[in-house]
């Protein structure tokens, strides 16, 4: 059992995720001819917008049936950018730093070849004079998903019902935690459960003081019912 706020909920799975980094080039010019100058952060925005196109194409040929329908099963975030060296200049250089989802079926080699192939076929298409570098950064995560018939989760449940009288809500979630590393990587059963949280990854992320006592009352009765032996039934 891994800890995440997860609500008070099971979360039982997560998609693949691959850190990516674009590297693109341009010639650098003075702000007044930036017409006949390309910047290379607007020809790297323009491989972000591709990259979006592409993750749309694979939830139509791939969905997740295991996720919400009004969640995005496989979303690309730009999460950094690095360019520029002063305002009045066209940028010669730009680094994307981008988070790609993937499916489970899907090998994060798979990913990275696909992303790249994108990359590649917009610079061939756009006749940009320099390639982009593509680089992943070393976080690449398979996707994972927990049967929700499982023995673990049903004494998961069980003892939540004991502890609030309600079965918990049981989902997965478009992202990715360490439960993967268990079940993929040593055929450990693993699930996610914990606190209520708020603006997750946020600058205020935060969880609600009182779900972790609520958290702990299931907890402390699943652990008594899985290895408590015969003091579990006193």
């Amino acid at each position: 059992m891994v800890l995440e706020p997860t609500n008070l909920g099971l979360m039982l799975g997560g998609v693949g995720v691959l850190w990516i980094e674009i590297e693109v080039f341009a010639s650098a010019g003075h702000a007044y001819e930036s017409d006949a100058h390309p910047s290379a952060i607007e020809i790297g925005m323009r491989i972000v917008d591709r990259l979006r196109a592409w993750s749309t194409d694979i939830a139509v040929a791939e969905p997740e049936p295991a996720l919400q329908s009004n969640l995005t099963p496989y979303s690309l975030n730009l999460g950094k950018v690095e360019a520029g060296d002063w305002i009045s200049s066209v940028p010669a250089r730009a680094t994307f730093g981008v988070r790609v989802g993937f499916p489970r079926s899907w090998t994060a080699d798979k990913a990275e070849a696909c992303v790249r192939e994108v990359v590649a076929d917009f610079a061939s298409s756009a006749s940009l004079q320099t390639p982009p570098r593509v680089t992943s950064t070393g976080f690449r995560a398979r996707g994972y998903l927990l049967d929700k018939n499982h023995g673990l989760v049903r004494d998961f449940a069980t003892a939540h019902r004991q502890a609030h009288g309600s079965a918990p809500q049981m989902y997965m979630l478009p992202s990715t935690t360490d439960a993967r590393t268990y079940l993929n990587d040593f055929n450990i059963p693993a699930l996610c459960f914990g606190a209520v949280g708020h603006n997750l990854h946020g600058v205020d992320e935060s969880v609600e003081l009182q779900s972790i006592v609520d958290a702990a009352r299931t907890l402390a009765r699943f652990i008594l019912t899985r290895f408590g032996g015969d003091e579990a039934s006193t």
